[in-house]
């Protein structure tokens, strides 16, 4: 394991929720640590709740598609898929499909901008 591989990135993700009938949080700071493809990370999330998730980046090309688990959802482990698309260094758009919970059982997209600074061999980007 090469830890200078390892990338540690701080975001702040500006969210919307589309499809979707009730009241979300819109703003959701996260943390991810990325190495070799794998991904893992914490954010406050659509419930204003902390949730964590691990998974493996499946392509890699003009955007990025992650898949994996996520928790901080109805008390449960789930999965989840998330696209992003680098806009420049330091912001991306974010897109992906959700649900509702609770008494808003529909499916929506979650879509927006996640603003971001990096550490990556010990260098802030």
């Amino acid at each position: 394991m090469n830890l200078s591989e390892i990338v540690v990135t701080f975001g702040i993700a500006f969210i919307d929720h589309l499809g979707l009938d009730g009241k979300y949080n819109e703003v959701n700071p996260n943390v991810e640590v990325e190495y070799n493809r794998f991904v893992s990370g914490a954010y406050y999330n659509s419930f204003s709740e902390p949730s964590v998730y691990a998974g493996y980046t499946v392509w890699q090309g003009w955007a990025d598609l992650d898949l994996g688990v996520v928790t901080g959802y109805n008390d449960s482990v789930m999965p989840y898929v998330k696209f992003e698309k680098s806009l420049n260094e330091n912001v991306s758009i974010i897109a992906a499909p959700v649900w509702g919970g609770g008494s808003d059982q529909s499916f929506g997209l979650m879509v927006g901008l996640n603003v971001t600074m990096s550490l990556t061999r010990g260098r802030i980007t």
